[in-house]
């Protein structure tokens, strides 16, 4: 297999065995002619917008190659000037054997847009990773807090101490045994955490420090990073830290991959797709300060509704891994057997 890539860098690490890279050639036929007598490519998949139009001509009058366009997230329809002159868009669509387009609704587009054939395999994304966790740590933890309610705070700054306080302040006023995981951004800063609980009056136990929460504790910081595994197991509701201030922050896959539903404010940068997709599927909600962070966690605390979200959350997750399943099907059906096999 070759790689031919543009903008993505050439130390980019790519899963699986290594395969060939070159720079993919300039758009002029030319280029492209050079390219075919040097590699003499089987079959044609591009991804991503199809936007070099000479080279994609002379490719795809190269014999009889079977040619294939993921669009992979990109959207054709939006500032592509060629897609806004039909009679270019219809040539260069016609150019490829079938396209595989992310959404069922972006079919029909497609067609009508000069496809010869389109199907739709969904969202090409990454798996999220699975954060680990001590099975024991786990156990110890769980026993140790009883069957109380969990909401967590991952990778929360600073800033957002006050919205946090205000937060749990309005939560526990419906659910007094409510639990606040938090784990600050920087790990240095949980001191000021411990501050601005306590002088609330509310308990809080620092796993840094080697306090351990009980049945009374009503704020635990998390022991750094190393501990979002366990909490995101714990916790019915993940709030992305970051979302309400600054951005950044943790994907929202990771606790979405296992299964907690997700609250989240407006600031979803440079996550946004995610956030598109999880808040498409229902399985995440917009806050806009602490007080409203607090009311939606007092709601969905409900068991039904945080199950709902979770499966939904969980569903996402998992369409990633199905996509790439159907893309490997299609790409089985036109690539040449390898040497032996």
């Amino acid at each position: 297999m070759l790689l031919c890539t543009g903008d993505l860098p050439r130390s980019k690490s790519l899963p699986g065995p290594t395969p060939l890279t070159a720079p993919a050639p300039a758009d002029s036929r030319a280029e492209a002619r050079g390219f075919l007598a040097r590699w003499q490519p089987d079959a044609l998949v591009w991804f991503g917008p199809p936007e070099r139009p000479a080279l994609l001509a002379e490719l795809a009058g190269a014999g009889t190659m079977p040619r294939l366009l993921v669009p992979a997230g990109a959207r054709l329809g939006s500032g592509r000037r060629w897609w806004a002159l039909p009679g270019l868009s219809r040539a260069i669509l016609s150019l490829f054997d079938l396209v595989l387009a992310e959404e069922r609704a972006q079919v029909a587009d497609l067609l009508r847009a000069g496809a010869t054939s389109a199907e739709p395999i969904g969202a090409l994304v990454p798996a999220p990773p699975i954060l680990p966790c001590s099975r024991a740590e786990l156990e110890e933890v769980s026993e140790a807090i009883g069957p109380r309610p969990v909401w967590l705070a991952a990778e929360t700054p600073a800033s957002e101490i006050p919205s946090l306080v205000a937060a749990q302040r309005r939560a526990t006023r419906a659910t007094h045994r409510l639990l606040l995981a938090i784990s600050p951004a920087e790990p240095r800063e949980a001191a000021s955490f411990a501050r601005a609980f306590r002088a609330e009056g509310m308990s809080v136990a620092d796993r840094a420090a080697g306090q351990e929460p009980g049945e009374a504790t009503e704020v635990c910081l998390a022991d750094g990073p190393s501990d979002l595994g366990l909490w995101y197991r714990m916790a019915t509701l993940t709030y992305l830290g970051g979302t309400l201030s600054r951005g950044g922050g943790r994907h929202p896959f990771e606790p979405a991959a296992m299964g907690s539903a997700l609250l989240h404010g407006i600031r979803t940068e440079p996550h946004d797709a995610a956030y598109r997709r999880l808040a498409r599927a229902g399985a995440a909600r917009v806050a806009t300060s602490g007080d409203d962070l607090g009311r939606m966690v007092e709601a969905l605390l409900m068991p039904d509704k945080a199950a709902l979200m979770a499966h939904a959350a969980w569903s996402v997750t998992s369409q990633g891994a199905e996509a790439m399943e159907r893309l490997a099907c299609h790409l089985q059906a036109v690539l040449p057997p390898a040497d032996g096999g």
